[in-house]
């Protein structure tokens, strides 16, 4: 048996925070919960600041994997396009295509393997770029469970407030990451006093490939619960290689966390949304090809298309500049 959270058995014990949780029965109870602490690296972390065309794609989300690469945590998208990484022999952390000295580097900071969050400037194909810079993503307050055949694991959970633990809204289950053996496990709460999990005790362990409690496993699915979209937006491009235009666009649901808007009326079918894949917001014909957009903007940092400040380029069909007169807009009546 395993004791429920993330750490090794050299790892220091946090304070066991006293927990209320609601029994089947409706009263009340008092759980410790008894929780390893992990080493500080966050469980995820978002690169930024890449403007323009080249190299923007390092921008996005890198989620951490489980286990360490050259005595360092390591990051990845989740479709593993790009790492995020320390190289020990070059002493700097990197973005590229495979964590390996041998194949090229997109970006590179000086740094220590203990300091994901480097501060110093960021070199991007060899030049550097002063408007890069690296923020951890703090563990997401709650998670959406759907698809599983279990409908006992279906539903939101709220973090239990340390390590990797999460408490079903329903009061009835456990989601709990093991990192010794390298499972996520969902395990129903019986009101122990405290809660030491195993394979043994699970309803279903699913393999932890990061840290982040983003994943599928069988059949059913668990994300962060996305931000969704909640008005209508009207998009200006004056460059595009359709001509100029003006488009209304309304919630479509979600694309990697983010709010997803389809084009409304007559015409092209096109959709408004964030790809992490690619570090950018984009305008599309089609939102699960991550290639050929109309328009793009780097800025990440953005939570929703009305956040973005940072300039939009613009395929104007023969080659992609920005477009200082294209415009996303919140739709008034």
């Amino acid at each position: 048996r395993t004791v429920a959270s993330l750490g090794t058995e050299s790892a220091l014990p946090v304070a066991r925070p006293s927990v209320k949780w609601t029994r089947e029965d409706g009263g009340e109870e008092d759980v410790v919960l008894a929780v390893r602490s992990s080493a500080p690296a966050p469980p995820a972390v978002l690169v930024y600041g890449r403007g323009g065309v080249v190299n923007s794609g390092i921008n996005g989300e890198y989620l951490r994997v489980a286990g360490d690469l050259d005595g360092a945590p390591a990051y990845r998208k989740l479709d593993e396009s790009k790492w995020y990484w320390y190289s020990a022999a070059r002493g700097e952390w990197r973005v590229s295509k495979k964590p390996s000295d041998t194949l090229g580097v997109l970006a590179a900071v000086v740094g220590s393997p203990s300091e994901p969050i480097p501060g110093d400037i960021w070199k991007v194909g060899g030049e550097p770029d002063d408007e890069v810079g690296v923020r951890a993503i703090l563990t997401p307050p709650r998670l959406l469970a759907t698809g599983f055949s279990n409908a006992l694991l279906n539903g939101g959970y709220s973090y239990g407030g340390v390590g990797s633990v999460w408490m079903a809204e329903s009061g009835r289950v456990l989601l709990v990451l093991d990192e010794t053996a390298g499972l996520w496990h969902f395990a129903k709460f019986q009101g122990q006093r405290s809660i030491n999990l195993g394979a043994e005790d699970a309803l279903l362990s699913c393999a932890a490939g990061t840290y982040f409690p983003e994943f599928s496993c069988g059949g059913g699915r668990v994300q962060r619960s996305a931000v969704v979209g909640t008005e209508s937006v009207r998009v200006s491009c004056s460059t595009c290689s359709a001509g100029a235009f003006t488009r209304d666009f309304a919630p479509d649901g979600t694309t990697d966390g983010r709010p997803r808007y389809a084009a409304i009326g007559d015409g092209v079918r096109l959709f408004l949304f964030y790809s992490n894949t690619q570090g950018d917001w984009r305008v599309a014909v089609n939102d699960t090809v991550e290639a050929g957009a109309w328009a793009f903007s780097s800025d990440v940092l953005a939570m929703t298309p009305l956040e973005i400040s940072a300039p939009w380029y613009v395929f104007s069909g023969t080659k992609v500049a920005p477009d200082p007169g294209f415009a996303v807009r919140r739709l008034t009546s």
